[in-house]
């Protein structure tokens, strides 16, 4: 009985810790996708010269 209580929470922790993953890995294309293509834009290019100017 303690055997399966383990392997079921086991499994459980298994599950969110891939789906866990999964949303990081979704969500740092995303993020990488989307800084790429705002540089794309000639006035996001603008903003950011200027911006690196005042640092």
């Amino acid at each position: 009985m303690g055997f399966n209580l383990t392997f079921h929470l086991s499994y459980k922790f298994r599950l969110l810790f891939l789906l866990t993953l999964c949303l990081t890995v979704v969500g740092w294309a995303t993020s990488n996708y989307f800084v790429g293509a705002i540089q794309e834009i000639p006035k996001a290019k603008e903003f950011m010269a200027n911006f690196h100017k005042t640092l």
